[in-house]
């Protein structure tokens, strides 16, 4: 038993979701399954905002510069010299 709901009451809550169109999915009445299809979907674009995210995240790090590459821009090279 998942969530304390009987198997029972659990495939007449999801019945009833399915029938006012409120849930998408399946019943398995052999193996006692409910299959959820709008949840693959959901995953889906949640997972294709995240790389959108991500990839906006690196191209504004791209653009920032370095910090060693500012210092040595800057002529703070850090190489020790004379005699």
């Amino acid at each position: 038993m998942l969530l304390d709901v009987e198997p029972a009451r659990a495939e007449q809550l999801a019945a009833e979701m399915m029938g006012e169109g409120r849930l998408r999915g399946s019943i398995d009445q052999v193996d006692g399954l409910i299959h959820f299809s709008d949840a693959l979907e959901q995953l889906a674009q949640w997972d294709r905002q995240v790389e959108a995210a991500c990839i906006k995240v690196d191209t504004i790090l791209d653009m920032m510069p370095h910090p060693a590459a500012a210092a040595a821009a800057a002529g703070g090279g850090g190489a020790a010299g004379g005699s």
